[in-house]
């Protein structure tokens, strides 16, 4: 099934009804998709460019060759038949990219109270 271009209000709908998204990107940075996928329970194939293999884990990409077709379908059966459960990594969770910004934040903030401090006029 290959629904085209799905409106964003209905994309929860379609992500929670998938068994397998197979992603056969050229290039990836990362894959928001198949992160987005796991998440509401689907497991993703996936070739092994630039970001899929962090996020879907190795075992579950195939090379970017001649036989991608092939490689993809066998790992998509594969995950049907055998019942494999993807989850999104622990470092690629919202709740964790949240805390790491926050964490730059307020890295950020401490480095500028710091230097305004040692630049203040009123210090001697």
């Amino acid at each position: 099934l290959t629904p085209g271009n799905v409106p964003y209000a209905q994309m929860p709908e379609w992500m929670n009804c998938l068994d397998v998204l197979v992603l056969p990107s050229q290039k990836e940075g990362l894959p928001l998709v198949a992160l987005e996928a796991i998440a509401c329970g689907a497991n993703v194939a996936a070739t092994d460019v630039m970001g899929t293999a962090e996020a879907v884990g190795k075992q579950n990409v195939v090379p970017l060759d001649d036989n991608m077709v092939e490689n993809l379908a066998q790992r998509t059966a594969e995950m049907l038949a055998c019942g494999v459960v993807q989850t999104v990594p622990s470092d690629m969770n919202w709740e964790a990219t949240a805390r790491r910004e926050m964490d730059i934040y307020e890295s950020a903030m401490q480095t500028r109270r710091t230097g305004l401090q040692g630049n203040s006029p009123l210090t001697t």
